[in-house]
């Protein structure tokens, strides 16, 4: 699915670094968690969630209300940086009691650790994810194998990034790439499509399974384009893509003219940054 390689040292740093002020800056992620919840109740209510993974549990957002919407439920938090782990079982406490799991792991090999054998990491009634499987490097092979984790009346509920997200960032390189006559250079990370989405999910589940979608698109303003880059790199998405250039860095010529093609596109009342989200649920009605 992906077309880049992601350096998971380097994301595990970055989100490191910025745990501590994350929920300052993370204003979408923030609305991703809250209206993936709102369509999660609509799906499945009441004791009968037992067991739910979280995949990628940043700082604890959606935590939270999985903990208070299934009161009954035990739940495993997983996150990549071991910083976001602990602000996640921190902020936590209050509704976890001696139901919340907090792990520091890669959800993408943590599967096929001694530990989580199926006989004791299986059966779970929900898997759930906000803004987390743009991370992944082989999205098909890591959804797999949590699918066949689920039970069979279970549900995978996710938000990720659409193919729209940064629609102005990425033309704005692309007017500064034609002035300088260099070839195109992808520039972060490229989200896929929905029907690339369907080609991915469909085949991984049971017989029965349907796909639910549903997209929306936020705009963000911000005073200029360095904050709005700025914005971007303290919720630990910076460019965390290796494409197979060694040596390759942005031209510091091609970020200046990035800028002015930013602002003068795009400028007015603050500079836009478009979020395109989808909300995807994959299970049986």
């Amino acid at each position: 699915m992906n077309t880049w390689s992601i350096d998971k040292k380097r994301v595990r740093r970055h989100f490191d670094r910025h745990a501590h002020e994350y929920d300052l800056y993370a204003e979408v992620q923030r609305r991703m968690a809250d209206e993936l919840m709102r369509r999660l109740l609509e799906r499945r209510r009441g004791p009968h969630v037992g067991r739910i993974v979280e995949i990628g549990c940043g700082t604890g957002q959606l935590t939270q209300k999985l903990l208070q919407a299934y009161p009954e439920a035990e739940v495993t938090a997983i996150d990549l940086s071991p910083k976001m782990a602990e602000v996640t079982r921190l902020c936590c406490a209050p509704w976890a009691g001696e139901r919340l799991t907090v792990l520091a792991a890669d959800a993408e090999t943590l599967l096929m650790s001694p530990f989580c054998t199926p006989d004791r990491f299986s059966g779970f009634d929900l898997v759930v994810s906000s803004a987390a499987f743009q991370w992944f490097t082989d999205t098909q092979k890591t959804l797999t194998s949590w699918l066949g984790r689920i039970r069979q009346e279970g549900l995978l509920a996710f938000a990720t990034f659409g193919p729209e997200t940064f629609r102005e960032l990425h033309g704005s390189f692309r007017q500064a790439e034609i002035r300088l006559g260099i070839p195109h250079q992808a520039s972060g990370q490229q989200f896929a499509d929905r029907e690339e989405w369907q080609r991915l999910l469909l085949p991984c589940g049971e017989s029965a399974w349907e796909l639910d979608w549903d997209e929306e698109r936020v705009i963000q303003r911000f005073d200029n384009v360095r904050s709005f880059l700025d914005s971007v790199k303290r919720v630990g998405a910076g460019n965390s893509v290796q494409d197979g250039r060694a040596g390759f860095s942005m031209a510091r010529k091609r970020i200046e003219l990035m800028t002015e093609a930013y602002s003068r596109t795009y400028g007015g009342e603050g500079i836009p940054a478009t979020y395109h989200i989808y909300y995807g649920m994959f299970g049986k009605r």
